[in-house]
């Protein structure tokens, strides 16, 4: 089998590129016949080796915590670094740079403000070529030798933060704030899409972390050289950016724990005992040291000699066969913001990628879904936080220009999305889904389910949700970034020959692995909701074929083991009503969230993860004439899992 790797382009949490050709044979003679069409499949990966939080900083997916002295990322891809043209040194060239950024003949960039006062101007360009001579920029924390030099640059990180322009309200509340800041600040290279937060490999670089007083969430970070002395520490309050001290934001009587998070949640954050790094007890008195975790760095080292990464993360990505084919992913923004942004891309990839960035907004911006009409209109739909008030978005996608015209926003009201679906019809309507997970304890009106609503043509009609979540799971509400985002196969929806849109999903039960194959059918009403299959599915794809076929994969397994169990395939000819008897795809008891492709005369490409001793690997297999061909292996680097693989057919020239 040819496989085409694009192999220096990865990153913790990147993308790996296998094209296998679909005129390749397998492994029992048959040969795809498929000779203009190859299968292109990216899928996120994770280093092995570097999903445990060791021999931090520098490594891993987020900051351990343990050296509050010096910068946790390994990268000089951080707002005043000065490092303007990203290839991990300071030289002459970044001067030049920074002198066409003060000129306007350049966009500005992040690296490039020193100075940290909002803009790249004359004093940038300055304070850049004065480092050539052995100055130092104010964003060089590990070479900040004094309190007053370290808090002047915090105090200018913190005006240029945006965390503190959300209003408290819905479920942003203190620990999110604490969280966003110490993401920020730090880094985390996790995926973030069952959040409401922003992230990345760092804006700032900065050892900030979270601290939790009385149950209230707040920040700090060490701006003197004794982390056991409370007083060496800087708290400051993310909602305002306010300093707080002792009888002033942190009342007398109170434990102040300094930690780090094991893990995120749609909702905040969770940490175990080996996070809390430091706890005082502070009163009228003063403060007492009452705990210092034992891998705490209690003395200034020398900064680690480690070597500079500033490649980005490259997240999510999505393949649109057209010309060559193309792919939209998210990846930060090479602009003074440094948000999240939908990117596109021409294929194959080439190193280092930047790609096109699209929304443009103030705010995150992660892809949903996009779907291409029969007219050519390619649609699109992402989640992002626009005002400040996260929801759903569609917009119309110019591949030539690069550029969304046509942004609406799809929901109302601040709404916590996890996956997004869009369809549009032979008839061109426009379709739209998300499933909405409300937030425990939450007290606002949207419950949780799966959301639809359509273009009228002039709006988006009033969202209905059409399959209520019965049960939530708590399980489902860690973004624990070494093990797959379930819910990311929640649902799909598909289009059958008679021109129903067919919904199905895998919802979760009470019990810790009882589920239930649903089913929902519209043709200009909803009908009722049925049951397909009882089981203990863990997610769900679905697929309409070349011919008006109905193709279902899914898996079983159990939460405990991350889901892994063997893989079904279903068919149904009609429009829903009737699904053959499951057949097996995979019975290893290892398999993960398949995704599926269309090629011609109705055959159907499966792609899906499977565990192979500590890895996860992709496996992909094609139907054909009613029958599954040999599956196959593609090449993966040693130490990367593969959670999810999206897919699609793109034609060769």
């Amino acid at each position: 089998m040819e496989v085409l790797e694009v192999k220096k382009l990865i990153l913790t949490f990147t993308l790996l590129l296998a094209i296998p050709c679909a005129a390749a044979k397998t492994t029992d003679g048959n040969e795809f016949k498929d000779v203009l069409t190859c299968l292109a499949v990216f899928a996120h990966n994770t280093f092995q080796i570097e999903r445990l939080q060791a021999s931090q900083p520098h490594s891993g997916g987020f900051w351990d915590g343990n050296n509050p002295f010096h910068q946790p990322a390994a990268t000089t891809d951080y707002y005043g670094s000065g490092d303007v043209d990203n290839d991990g040194k300071v030289t002459s060239a970044d001067v030049s740079y920074a002198q066409d950024i003060a000129s306007g003949t350049r966009p500005p960039s992040a690296r490039a403000d020193v100075d940290g006062d909002g803009n790249v101007d004359n004093n940038d360009v300055s304070l850049i070529n004065s480092a050539l001579g052995g100055g130092t920029l104010a964003g060089w924390w590990n070479s900040l030798t004094s309190r007053e030099e370290r808090n002047a640059w915090v105090t200018k990180c913190l005006a240029i933060d945006q965390t503190d322009k959300h209003v408290f309200r819905y479920w942003f509340a203190c620990g999110n704030f604490a969280t966003q800041v110490f993401i920020h600040g730090s880094y985390y290279r996790g995926d973030l899409q069952a959040t409401f937060l922003d992230g990345g490999p760092t804006v700032f670089n900065l050892p900030i972390y979270i601290v939790t007083v009385n149950g209230h969430g707040l920040n700090a970070i060490l701006v003197g050289d004794d982390p056991l002395n409370f007083d060496d520490w800087r708290f400051f309050e993310p909602q305002t950016d306010g300093d707080v001290v002792p009888g002033k934001g942190i009342p007398y009587g109170a434990l102040v724990r300094i930690l780090v998070p094991s893990k995120l949640t749609s909702t905040g954050f969770s940490c175990g005992p080996s996070t809390k790094k430091l706890e005082f007890y502070v009163d009228e008195t003063g403060w007492t040291l009452r705990y210092c975790n034992p891998e705490l760095i209690l003395t200034r080292p020398a900064p680690a000699v480690v070597t500079t990464d500033n490649r980005p993360d490259l997240r999510n990505p999505r393949i649109m066969p057209i010309k060559q084919g193309m792919i939209l992913f998210e990846r930060t923004r090479e602009d003074m913001s440094r948000t999240t942004d939908i990117h596109l891309a021409d294929l194959p990839l080439v190193d280092p990628q930047a790609g096109s960035p699209l929304v443009l907004s103030s705010q995150y911006s992660r892809l949903l879904d996009f779907s291409q009409g029969s007219d050519g209109t390619i649609h699109l739909l992402w989640k992002g936080k626009a005002g400040y008030v996260p929801g759903v978005f569609h917009g119309k996608l110019d591949p030539s220009t690069r550029q969304i015209t046509d942004v609406t926003r799809v929901s109302t009201g601040p709404r916590q999305v996890r996956m997004g679906r869009i369809i549009v019809t032979p008839t061109g309507e426009i379709h739209v889904f998300w499933l909405e997970l409300k937030p425990a304890g939450s007290s606002r009106a949207y419950g949780s389910g799966i959301y639809w609503t359509r273009w009228t043509g002039s709006e988006w009609q009033s969202e209905e949700n059409v399959a209520p979540y019965r049960s939530y799971v708590s399980y489902f509400d860690y973004c624990e970034w070494d093990k797959p985002d379930l819910l990311q196969y929640y649902f799909d929806v598909a289009v059958s020959s008679g021109g129903y849109i067919v919904l199905v999903w895998a919802e979760p039960g009470a019990s810790t692995d009882e589920a239930i194959i649903r089913q929902r059918r519209y043709n200009g009403q909803w009908g009722t909701i049925t049951d397909i299959e009882t089981t203990n599915a863990r997610g769900i794809e679905l697929l309409a074929d070349s011919v008006g076929a109905l193709h279902m994969a899914y898996w079983l397994g159990k939460r405990s083991n991350n889901g892994r169990g063997n893989l079904f395939h279903r068919t149904s000819n009609d429009d829903g009503t009737c699904w053959s008897a499951p057949e097996t795809v995979d019975a290893t008891g290892k398999a993960v969230c398949p995704r599926m492709a269309a090629g011609a005369e109705g055959v159907v490409y499966l792609v899906w993860g499977r565990w192979a001793d500590e890895q996860v690997i992709p496996i992909w297999n094609k139907y054909e004439n009613g029958v599954w061909h040999s599956a196959q292996a593609l090449s993966v680097r040693v130490g990367a899992d593969v959670w999810y693989a999206p897919t699609e057919l793109v034609a060769r020239r």
